[in-house]
């Protein structure tokens, strides 16, 4: 992979890379000044989630959209057949594009996150450090394997529908089948419950399930 390449990776997501940067930046600060004016804002900020909840959607719309216009050149037959006629390998060019998302979520995250602390040092809010600590990893990771899921769309189908639709199956399909599996275990027997499972059988492993469990216990 060239310098040049990656540069002209990163200028291909710099309009969505500045956008979703700002907007998460902003919702952010909002966010943690509205709970932390709250009453109730220490209980609120009982775990990791708490802290920094805009990126929660961030994992989604911007591993998505990190990909979709990544390669977005795959989607239109003038743009394919210039990327496949210049004079570099296709795995420098998807190890670019997959580069410079993983710099925009990382820039992302960190923002956030320093947005956050500042607001929530400034107010006096009590808080847990090492939620910060297990936040920006995590955010990071679980953008990046969303825009895996994406990029194997990308990567097998040509239109935004059929990217979006096959992005899903990728992402969820899989853990629908595991849970049918560890859900037919415990139902079938009597002494295995849902805590009995680790690895792949344990819902609690898949990242989307994880933000809607969050989410639906709010």
């Amino acid at each position: 992979m060239t310098s040049s390449l990656y540069r002209e990776s990163m200028r291909k997501l710099a309009r969505i890379g500045i956008a979703l940067l700002v907007i998460s930046v902003v919702l952010t600060v909002i966010l943690a000044a509205g709970s932390a004016s709250e009453t109730s804002a220490i209980s609120m900020l009982d775990g990791p989630f708490a802290l920094l909840p805009v990126l929660m959607y961030f994992v989604f719309v911007g591993g998505v959209g990190f990909a979709f216009a990544g390669f977005s050149f795959l989607n239109k037959q003038r743009d394919s057949d210039f990327y496949h006629s210049i004079p570099v390998r296709r795995t420098d060019v998807f190890l670019s594009v997959t580069l410079s998302a993983l710099t925009w979520t990382v820039a992302t995250v960190l923002l956030c996150t320093l947005a956050s602390l500042t607001v929530y040092l400034f107010m006096d809010v009590p808080f847990v450090w090492g939620y910060y600590l297990m936040s920006i990893p995590f955010y990071i990771v679980a953008t990046m394997l969303v825009f895996a899921a994406a990029a194997i769309a990308c990567s097998i189908t040509g239109t935004l529908f059929a990217n979006i639709v096959l992005t899903g199956l990728v992402l969820f399909l899989p853990r629908f089948i595991l849970f049918f599996v560890a859900r037919s275990i415990v139902a079938n027997t009597w002494i295995v419950g849902w805590r009995d499972f680790s690895g792949l059988l344990n819902p609690n492993t898949n990242i989307a399930y994880l933000f809607y469990k969050q989410y639906s216990s709010n």
